[in-house]
């Protein structure tokens, strides 16, 4: 099973992505099948089988895989995410995040507060963003109160991917885990599009993303202007 947020254009290919290959997960690959025959037939009921909010985030064969299949606008699986990273030690204090989009939308505006949260809870809180108005919004205080985030924001105009890395206590442990998918932080991403995000607790796979983050932070390119 593979995920990842490319799209098949050529300009994609000279973008980075997340891809990430899952092996030997059964359950997570029913999961992945079954939603694509849900697209296929344009519903969310196939066979008889209806998944409502709480049928579209789904644990793979052991607990440390799941998938969210979006739109999750009741759920909003990302926040939630957040929210249960509830403490950083040194050594173990990341919470990465790579995004196309940031907008001024209500869902925005609660990452944002998380994110504030963390960098205030003692995390080495880093966001690279596609879109320089993405970096204008999250940066900015006065727009409204749950911005004005002033932990660490670069752009690079040259990269696509989705992902949010975690090396801190998250649900109660101390853990690594890595979520990629093809989701965006914005509203329509939440309410409206067939997205997937993909959660690995591994922490051989999440260092490798670590390290291409770091990569991308020290070398930044031009952010995309529109």
């Amino acid at each position: 099973m593979l995920q990842t947020s490319t799209n098949l254009t050529d300009s994609q290919g000279e973008h980075a992505q997340n891809l990430l290959v899952s092996r030997d997960d059964p359950e997570l690959f029913s999961h992945y099948v079954n939603h694509w025959r849900r697209l296929y037939v344009n519903s969310w009921t196939w066979d008889g089988q209806t998944w409502n909010e709480a049928d579209r985030a789904r644990y793979g064969t052991n607990d440390l895989s799941r998938v969210y299949f979006y739109p999750m606008p009741e759920k909003q699986p990302l926040v939630g995410v957040l929210q249960n990273v509830t403490a950083c030690a040194p050594g173990n204090d990341r919470v990465f995040v790579e995004a196309s989009l940031f907008d001024k939308s209500e869902y925005s505006r609660e990452i944002a507060n998380e994110l504030k949260r963390l960098h205030a809870l003692g995390c080495d809180v880093r966001v690279i963003l596609q879109k320089q108005s993405g970096v204008n919004t999250l940066t900015n205080p006065l727009l409204l109160e749950n911005y004005g985030f002033q932990g660490g924001v670069r752009c690079d105009g040259q990269h696509h991917n989705k992902l949010l890395l975690i090396d801190a206590q998250y649900a109660g442990e101390w853990r690594k885990a890595v979520f990629v998918g093809s989701y965006n932080i914005t509203q329509n991403s939440l309410r409206s599009a067939n997205d997937t995000m993909l959660r690995v607790v591994n922490g051989w796979v999440t260092n490798r993303y670590i390290d291409q983050f770091e990569k991308m932070w020290a070398n930044p390119r031009a952010c995309d202007a529109e």
